[in-house]
């Protein structure tokens, strides 16, 4: 009988631990995740929290936060390297609420992977403009397998180095890199640290997000969601369409490149130039964005020339920090609403026969003598406003968009 017995509870025990094996430790043990306790969110167990940052609160370092399918409304902020761990990435959904960031991470060697994470704040008027999905504050992170979905931004990366972002989903969502967000009091450094990551596999909108760094001499397909070029001369963006994408192409130190024939639409951020010099940005529509085109961090000698800045929400174009010397003509401003060109702390580009729909030659025939004024601050957060650069011969009409463009739009 006894024997029968021990029998019986070594069964029980093989079957009750092949059971934990194949639901929870198995999901970690892909992330690598570090030794530690597992604390639960949701499902049935006893002592299992309903809420991820009381879970969060509770945990130590090398711990792990396993979530059970759900939807989960709170605004994740997580300050230690623990591993944050959904059941299914298609059923575990932590919502924002449109509050804040959904998930914010303040810390190293943090490992979220398995949800669904949307909806961070919208709110322009609250200076919310940057709120993301997953927000990183620091650096060795690793967001994977998840889907991130209609964010202000996706994931927004702020001076932080060697992060892992893989095999993520986005939807209207992309990856953001970038030195600042608002509220900053001084310029950072531009470093290329902040740009070099282990970026794979992602998909925006059903097209690869594609990732380049320290390469020449290329076209890029043209079949791409997102694009983010790090350092990479004479490469060809042509006949490409991205729309949805946040900071739909992004590109660090970058030189001697040709973006043209392509349509940036329906975006949370800007084609962005950082640090990039002597490229051409030619006959392309950019329309319905945050800002069509920011040249940002002493972006000089580009030449911009034949493109369409449409009803961007903010500005056409838009020149930050010493990007001078770059040589803007012959393009459209219609009705972007805010501003059609914008100037901070850039004092030497030159303008030339750009078509605009603001100009006081248009309102009134008789000043048609008078140049168009492209107003600017000469400051960072000195905001009286101070008219910097001319366009000494704006054109009369517009300039007719190629028909392929037009069709795209």
């Amino acid at each position: 009988m006894l024997k029968k017995t021990l029998i019986l509870e070594i069964i029980f025990l093989f079957i009750g631990m092949s059971v934990t094996s194949s639901t929870i430790p198995n999901a970690m043990k892909q992330h690598n995740s570090p030794p530690g306790q597992i604390l639960y969110v949701g499902g049935t167990g006893p002592g299992n929290y309903s809420c991820i940052n009381d879970a969060i609160d509770n945990t130590s370092n090398g711990d792990t936060v396993f979530v059970y399918n759900g939807t989960y409304n709170e605004t994740v902020i997580i300050d230690k390297s623990i591993v944050l761990q959904g059941e299914n990435k298609h059923s575990t959904i932590i919502n924002g609420l449109r509050k804040n960031d959904t998930v914010t991470i303040t810390t190293s060697r943090v490992i979220v992977a398995g949800f669904t994470i949307t909806n961070s704040s919208y709110d322009m008027k609250a200076g919310l403009w940057w709120k993301a999905g997953v927000r990183i504050l620091d650096s060795h992170n690793i967001i994977r397998d998840n889907i991130i979905s209609n964010n202000r931004l996706g994931i927004f990366g702020k001076q932080a180095s060697n992060l892992t972002i893989v095999n993520n989903t986005f939807e209207n969502d992309g990856i953001t890199l970038y030195p600042y967000d608002t509220g900053y009091h001084t310029r950072p450094t531009l470093s290329k640290k902040h740009f070099v990551h282990t970026i794979d596999n992602n998909i925006v909108n059903g097209n690869p997000l594609l990732y380049y760094v320290d390469k020449s001499d290329f076209e890029v397909p043209s079949k791409v969601g997102q694009l983010i070029a790090v350092n990479c001369t004479n490469m060809t963006v042509r006949n490409v369409s991205i729309n949805n994408a946040d900071f739909m192409v992004l590109m660090v130190f970058c030189s001697h490149c040709v973006v043209e024939d392509s349509r940036f639409a329906e975006s949370n951020g800007a084609f962005t130039l950082l640090a990039s010099d002597n490229n051409i940005i030619r006959n392309n529509i950019m329309f319905h964005n945050f800002h069509g085109l920011l040249l940002d961090y002493y972006s000089t000698n580009n030449q911009i020339s034949h493109n369409h800045f449409l009803d961007n929400q903010y500005c056409g174009v838009i020149c930050e920090y010493f990007s001078n010397h770059n040589y803007i003509c012959h393009n459209n401003f219609i009705e972007n609403r805010n501003e059609n060109a914008f100037l901070i702390q850039s004092f030497s580009n030159r303008w030339k026969e750009n078509y605009w729909n603001d100009w006081i030659g248009f309102r009134f025939r008789f000043l048609g003598f008078l140049p168009k004024i492209i107003s600017g601050i000469p400051f960072e957060h000195v905001y009286s406003p101070l008219p910097i650069n001319l366009d000494w011969h704006p054109a009369g009409e517009p300039y007719q968009i190629e028909e392929d463009l037009k069709m795209q739009a």
